[in-house]
């Protein structure tokens, strides 16, 4: 989301100053919650959300639009999932929010 921290997402840690340290937090929000399915090798950790969230991809990425996986504590189906590549999933996170602005405005 660049760098309007001010913008539809504030709140959430997806930034590009955002990066470095949502990377750095996977592997410990992972083990903390007993999850089996780790990463394989390095990852780009591109968004978390108060820290119960986060979604990344491999590195180096296979191609223009990797395929994401996600992670929420507290989810109904617990684990990491594959949540498509990297275009949908912003496509979507960006769709949601504008529905949601959409019911405040009225």
């Amino acid at each position: 989301m660049g760098r309007d921290v001010h913008g539809p997402f504030c709140g959430s840690d997806w930034f590009i100053d955002d990066v470095v340290s949502n990377t750095a937090y996977v592997p410990g929000l992972l083990a903390e919650n007993s999850i089996a399915r780790r990463p394989d090798g390095d990852v780009l950790a591109f968004f978390s959300h108060q820290g119960y969230m986060v979604a990344w991809f491999a590195l180096p990425a296979a191609m223009d639009d990797p395929p994401c996986f996600m992670f929420s504590e507290g989810s109904l189906e617990a684990g990491v999932h594959q949540v498509g590549p990297f275009s949908a999933f912003l496509l979507g996170e960006l769709r949601a929010m504008a529905e949601c602005m959409e019911l405040i405005r009225g």
